[in-house]
């Protein structure tokens, strides 16, 4: 619950920053901390609450679904379907703003655009939402190994398309990793040197510690 929650937030944390530009940062961080948070504990607490007090529900620690579950499904869907309508309404506004650009194909790139947020608000979670009766299908192995690959990778697929694959990030790792070998080869340098120095002065109080064989030169 408290995932879905949260790509909940990150939906009307991207919805409110587009709609309105001048809403505080501090009071919508209270909000998702709250709605993240606090909720899921909520709906949690009164499963547990009520699942507890039922003899039938009680048997193999919870294992066995229940009815009472749809008091943490039901939220999860709800937040799904608020999702969707963010990600229609953040389509409309990408349109609405590229169609006032000179360039060709807004459409396509508000489409392309809005198909990122896809893994970041969890809609792939809506092509899984209904799980096959028969354990014994072939259907029901391919929907098990699917929905494994998805909520295990989900976090993976996020930060390759926002982070790895921004622009901004690629160029800023690419000067850190730059400088990190730019500051390598001066301390080599410097080490190299050092050694280097360290070799000639104790050559030089080597020989300058040798008794003189020939009284007339100089030591």
């Amino acid at each position: 619950v408290s995932n879905f929650s949260w790509m909940f937030c990150e939906g009307l944390c991207l919805h409110t920053l587009m709609m309105h530009t001048f809403i505080s940062g501090n009071s919508l961080i209270i909000v998702c901390l709250i709605i993240g948070w606090c909720v899921p504990l909520v709906l949690t607490g009164i499963y547990a609450g009520l699942r507890a007090t039922l003899t039938d529900n009680t048997k193999f620690c919870w294992l066995s679904e229940s009815s009472l579950q749809w008091i943490m499904f039901a939220p999860v869907v709800f937040s799904m379907l608020i999702n969707i309508i963010f990600v229609i309404n953040i389509m409309r506004l990408l349109v609405t703003k590229l169609k006032q650009m000179p360039e060709a194909a807004q459409t396509r790139k508000a489409v392309r655009a809005t198909g990122i947020l896809i893994p970041l608000l969890g809609l792939q979670f809506l092509v899984f939402i209904k799980r096959p009766n028969d354990k014994d299908s072939t259907l029901y192995d391919v929907y098990t190994y699917a929905v494994a690959i998805v909520v295990s990778l989900q976090g993976s697929f996020v930060s390759v398309i926002y982070c790895f694959c921004n622009h901004e990030v690629v160029t800023l790792l690419k000067r850190r990793w730059h400088q990190h070998r730019a500051m390598f080869r001066g301390k080599h340098a410097r080490t190299q040197s050092s050694t280097n120095s360290s070799t000639t002065y104790t050559f030089i109080d080597f020989v300058s510690n040798q008794p003189c064989l020939d009284k007339t030169s100089r030591c």
